[in-house]
């Protein structure tokens, strides 16, 4: 007769069964920071058409690398946060410009009683691609946290640890992630920017990965688009200690946006500007 060995991982693998019938080991939705890094593509083509296709080629978490030119970045960087890529961030290498982006922030959010906040002095906010305002230390779902742990972000994004008890609950029965409201983190921050406007002396460059800036001034910065700002806040940008914001400082660009000031748009177009996706010459003043 064969003799059967019943190991402890085996008792705690059949208890769970017991304790929670029907239940799957794996929540649909659930991943982790490392399953982007699983699966890369890299893309020569800067096509609409090769770019559609790349992301449908990528499973539900993915990396994409697409090669351009200073020319064409800020084309290229719209039609991937078009097609729903985020975290992108530019490469400079060999005098060509390497956009890396995500495929992954689709999907259910579930609570784990995880919070973000920027690692930075210099910035009051920041704006991520699912339009999340980072402002202070905000509450953020086990989904986003996983897209911050990630290599894109995690330089740039403190994390916390999940509430035990909270994570727990994620192969058995997790609980809904209930957003922070927008609207009364954006009126907290207007309370505490600067009314003080710099000199708009240097044209500086972000290279991302989040979607848009937000300097204790007001002045917001674009991704992937210049902007003017003073000598001062483009080299404090450039040598932060914890290097959260990479700028390339490009003297010879000859397209310069004037800022938009966050407090004072918001003041005139709420949520709507919040959420809104403008190239800043959109509001620009001449």
């Amino acid at each position: 007769m064969r003799k059967t060995t019943i190991t402890a991982a085996s008792l705690l693998a059949l208890s769970v069964l017991i304790l929670a019938p029907g239940c799957s080991k794996k929540v649909p939705g659930l991943f982790t920071a490392e399953d982007f890094e699983k699966k890369t593509l890299n893309l020569e083509s800067q096509t609409v058409s090769a770019m559609e296709k790349a992301y449908s080629k990528l499973p539900a978490r993915g990396t994409l690398t697409i090669r351009t030119d200073e020319l064409r970045v800020s084309g290229v960087a719209a039609r991937l946060e078009k097609l729903g890529f985020i975290g992108l961030t530019l490469e400079f290498r060999n005098k060509k410009i390497y956009i890396h982006c995500y495929k992954g922030k689709e999907g259910p959010s579930y609570e784990t009683g995880r919070t973000a906040i920027i690692k930075s002095n210099l910035l009051a906010a920041a704006i991520d691609d699912d339009n999340n305002l980072l402002f202070k230390s905000v509450k953020i779902s086990e989904k986003t946290a996983q897209i911050y742990l990630a290599s894109l972000y995690r330089n740039y994004v403190e994390v916390s640890d999940p509430v035990p008890e909270l994570f727990a609950k994620l192969k058995v029965k997790p609980d809904v992630f209930n957003p922070v409201v927008q609207d009364s983190s954006a009126e907290e921050l207007n309370k505490v920017l600067s009314s003080e406007k710099e000199k708009q002396e240097t044209t500086v460059f972000y290279k991302g990965p989040f979607k848009m800036l937000i300097l204790k001034d007001g002045t917001m910065i674009r991704r992937c688009q210049p902007v003017l700002l003073s000598k001062e806040t483009a080299k404090l940008l450039e040598t932060e200690n914890c290097e959260a914001i990479k700028v390339n400082i490009n003297k010879k660009n000859a397209l310069k946006f004037q800022p938009m000031n966050y407090s004072e748009k918001y003041k005139i177009a709420g949520r709507y500007f919040l959420l809104s996706n403008f190239p800043l010459s959109s509001f620009s003043s001449k």
